[in-house]
């Protein structure tokens, strides 16, 4: 059995604190862990959003995975990871380094070149609701 890391995130601490969505992410890594008969070796939890680089358990959890500490990750979905190009950047280094990327929530073979392109155009879909999302906000706060 492989061990790999799994990476759960919500965007604030009210949502991880109020919200379900933090223990759904949980619930359905486990599940993806069981059908491909992976071990969780740690949990990484974030509170915080994915649209800043520099979140510090993000950067732990890739620290580690530069050491060797576990075969790979699995992460619930791809905009759970990543939701700018530059982390999104840094997971795909891990990737052709041989560090295993798993998305609980998407069926995509990240060793492939088809699930690859697929995998970075969903981020680069990520990235952009986030830019589309702040605009939004901008108008809505000056009035535009």
């Amino acid at each position: 059995m492989k061990s790999l890391f799994a990476y759960i995130r919500v965007s604030t601490v009210r949502q991880g604190e109020r919200g379900s969505s933090l223990q759904e992410q949980r619930s359905a890594i486990e599940v993806y862990a069981r059908k491909h008969n992976l071990v969780i070796a740690e949990w990484f939890e974030e509170m915080e959003t994915a649209a800043k680089q520099g979140r510090p358990t993000f950067l732990r959890m890739l620290a580690a995975l530069k050491r060797g500490r576990a075969r790979g990750v699995i992460i619930h979905k791809i905009d759970r990871g990543a939701r700018n190009l530059k982390d999104w950047s840094n997971l795909g280094e891990l990737i052709d380094s041989g560090v295993e990327v798993h998305f609980a929530h998407e069926s995509l073979d990240m060793n492939s070149r088809g699930g690859r392109l697929a995998a970075d155009i969903q981020a680069v879909v990520a990235a952009d609701f986030i830019r589309n999302l702040r605009q939004e906000t901008r108008k809505g706060f000056y009035g535009r």
